[in-house]
């Protein structure tokens, strides 16, 4: 009886606070306080916040309101003044496995660390999320949670299908990524979800080489190592570039009507970006003076093909940079 709530995704008029408005005033039939919590607050239309406002200014001594929003930025300033904040943060990766491992150990049953670092990164920093998404693991697995079972159980590529796909990029093979990719997509997985995985894969390789420490945040231990070992082998230029052709298909994947061929075309891309950023810094080379370049990874074997792909890029390497 002290405590009421309201959605105010779909209670957002100014009826409804008016309805709040008018119950304040009775006194609580048992203890000191009433508690009104007001969930998604952002919500409510610009009306229902000016008829809040006076009670929220001076509400009676035995009321307590708690406006929870996702969405801050979008409460008036006038209520944010006449408020106390509080920030809840995302629960870091690693706390959560951590958190899912004394579980585990508490209940007897077998987890490999990499699992439950799987299992808390789609929690994506919510600790409820993860015990929830944990529970029904283990009821699948029959108490033994191996990282292949989470694989399987959450339908998502693992980490070394990602490495073996950013391998055959840097090293022109088009074909083959193009392979994989469309086993990928035939048993099931969503090509949005593929995209996204490849774009945290390259942003994984860049934070290795600038920031490895960042990598502990939402990496399984088992991998740190390994990002740390790839990134040397990668450029700088061409994670910049792969990143920046990833989010610009990613954009172009949340309107189109063929996700598949956008996916295409932007693996396409980046699988000519080594030739495209050589054939940049020979052409950039002074008249008389020689630059080392690197063997150039072998050429697919129809050099038609290639430059149908080609045609695929943009006019020029110069306004991929601008994106960058």
């Amino acid at each position: 009886l002290n405590l009421i709530e309201l959605d105010a995704a779909s209670h957002n008029s100014v009826e409804d606070i008016r309805l709040i408005t008018d119950q304040v005033q009775l006194t609580p039939p048992e203890g000191r306080y009433k508690v009104y919590i007001i969930d998604e607050a952002h919500m409510l239309t610009t009306a229902a916040f000016n008829a809040f406002l006076k009670t929220l200014e001076e509400p009676p001594p035995h009321v307590v309101f708690i406006l929870a929003t996702t969405e801050k930025h979008k409460i008036p300033a006038t209520i944010l003044s006449r408020c106390q904040r509080f920030d809840f943060r995302r629960i870091p990766t690693e706390a959560i496995a951590e958190r899912l491992a004394y579980i585990a150990e508490q209940e007897g049953i077998y987890a490999e660390k990499d699992a439950l670092f799987l299992i808390a990164a789609k929690a994506e920093g919510g600790l409820r999320d993860a015990l929830s998404l944990f529970d029904q693991l283990v009821s699948r697995s029959g108490g033994q949670l191996t990282y292949a079972a989470v694989i399987n159980a959450l339908e998502t590529l693992d980490y070394d299908a990602y490495f073996a796909l950013g391998e055959a990029l840097q090293h022109w093979r088009a074909e083959e990524a193009l392979q994989s990719l469309r086993s990928y997509i035939q048993a099931g997985h969503d090509p949005a979800a593929l995209l996204t995985g490849l774009l945290e894969h390259f942003r994984h390789l860049l934070l290795a080489k600038y920031h490895p420490a960042a990598l502990g945040e939402s990496i399984p231990p088992h991998y740190r190592e390994r990002y740390t070992q790839a990134a040397g082998f990668y450029s700088e230029a061409f994670l910049l570039h792969a990143i920046d052709l990833l989010l610009e298909g990613e954009r172009r994947l949340s309107y189109t009507r063929s996700p598949e061929i956008a996916l295409e075309t932007t693996i396409l891309k980046i699988a000519l970006l080594p030739q495209a950023l050589e054939e940049s810094v020979v052409g950039s080379t002074p008249s008389g003076g020689a630059v080392p370049v690197a063997t150039p990874a072998p050429a697919p074997a129809s050099e038609t093909a290639t430059r149908a792909v080609r045609s695929a890029l943009p006019r020029s390497l110069d306004e991929v940079k601008k994106k960058s």
